[in-house]
């Protein structure tokens, strides 16, 4: 692979830059569509959350080079920075000022200028030019001076682009996977956590089982309504302050390492560690312990809970409650579900505001739920943990396939490593199967 005798900025290799209108006209019902940076997120145009303007505006800003042409690259520049499409069709837009328009000359390919300009190297550049305390902004002269190395052969850029962009694919594939499966998931704790499954393994519904009122409303009839405390004991961490400098001891999880969706990240930067002097024999957590995040400063993260299951001797800090069920009454992994359910419905936003968003010891062993008996509970567990496992397969699928982006776009992008051996199914494999 040959690069380029040294870097070259965007001006060299375009023959024209430019950005959008820089006034707005006013908004239609209907009309043409003008693109703002947040009207394209995901590598297009979403022209439904585009303002609509009427046809002497659009005709105006026409004339005036704010209208994209096929195989234009679009860079946003003002406001959020850095999102980056190519124009590959003729959508009948034209574009405000928080867009730059690039259009490449001969000497290189759209999509692979599109690759650079999202590459970490290039997003770096782009770090050190914002401007702008209320609104972030790139001016168009900074724009112009950005340089990059890369093949002289444009055969090579193409080739380059393409690996890119399969990944690029495999990876939105699989976000939209991941969308698709959050939906099921949430459809489907909905009916478990309500309905249940009967003795033949069917959801249950009003129109074929005996269901009767509760204070939650209605239930099946072998269902109970519960307060927490009557299924499960709740207690707080270790109150003693946390030295951050501190790394001997018992390991003790803070709330960092509690995820908004409850996932448990025990990595050595998001844990403390406490004195063991200090940690006593109830301190200690045990496998199927809940952790409740009954304080914090955001009510996003107010009511998170996290599912310890691990090997090794953990404690946690004050802001994290304890929930340890009682056995024969409640099967803790279900409990863990029913909370995480409750809270993605807002049930912890009405919370009292102080200094922080809390929701105490008491106000939580307060907490009514729906409990079936503990056989039924361990079976709608064991299909909300199967949907929880695909949950997490796609993610780490995801996480590889990003990471495999990453690493292509340094070796790619800067020439430490040759096309060539790149160019049989291999790579397309891999994307496709990781």
């Amino acid at each position: 692979m040959s690069f380029s005798q040294g870097p070259r900025s965007l001006e060299r290799v375009c023959d024209f830059i430019t950005d959008g209108s820089h006034f707005s006209p006013t908004p239609q019902a209907e009309g043409f569509p003008i693109v703002n940076a947040k009207d394209i997120p995901n590598g297009r145009i979403n022209l439904d959350s585009c303002t609509k303007i009427s046809r002497i505006d659009w005709e105006t800003l026409k004339k005036q080079n704010c209208a994209p042409i096929p195989a234009d690259v679009l860079l946003s520049k003002d406001g959020t920075i850095g999102r980056v499409i190519v124009y590959e069709s003729d959508l009948g837009v034209v574009v405000l000022s928080s867009i730059a328009i690039l259009r490449p000359n001969n000497s290189i390919d759209s999509n692979y200028l599109a690759q650079v300009l999202r590459s970490d190297d290039f997003r770096r550049q782009l770090l050190v030019l914002e401007s702008g305390s209320a609104l972030r902004r790139i001016v168009l002269r900074d724009i112009k001076r950005l340089e990059f190395c890369f093949p002289e052969q444009k055969s090579e850029q193409i080739t380059i682009a393409t690996i890119l962009s399969t990944v690029d694919r495999a990876i939105e594939q699989t976000e939209s996977l991941i969308a698709k499966q959050q939906l099921i998931k949430r459809g489907m704790m909905q009916s478990l956590l309500s309905c249940g499954i009967d003795e033949h393994g069917k959801i249950r519904s009003e129109h074929t089982h005996a269901f009767r009122d509760s204070p939650l409303g209605r239930i099946p009839t072998q269902w109970d309504v519960k307060r927490i405390e009557q299924i499960a004991r709740v207690s707080y961490g270790i109150s003693d302050a946390i030295d951050p400098n501190n790394s001997t001891g018992t390991p003790t999880i803070t709330l960092p390492c509690v995820s908004p969706d409850g996932d448990l990240i025990l990595c050595p930067e998001k844990l403390a560690f406490t004195p063991t002097k200090a940690v006593k024999e109830r301190d200690i957590l045990q496998n199927g312990d809940l952790l409740f995040n009954w304080r914090n400063g955001s009510q996003n993260h107010l009511g998170k809970t996290a599912y310890y299951d691990h090997v090794g001797i953990f404690t946690h800090v004050g802001f994290l409650l304890k929930i340890r069920t009682f056995e024969a009454e409640c099967d803790s992994r279900f409990l863990w579900f029913a909370i995480n359910d409750i809270k993605s419905k807002g049930y912890f936003l009405t919370a009292k505001i102080q200094v922080n968003n809390t929701f105490n010891s008491s106000e939580l062993r307060a907490v009514c739920l729906r409990i079936p008996p503990l056989p039924e509970q361990k079976i709608i567990r064991k299909h909300l943990d199967a949907m929880e496992k695909e949950k997490n397969d796609l993610n780490l699928r995801l996480f590889k396939l990003k990471s495999l982006k990453t690493a292509l776009m340094q070796d790619l992008l800067t020439g430490n490593r040759l096309v060539t051996p790149l160019l049989d199914a291999e790579l397309t494999q891999r994307a496709g199967t990781i």
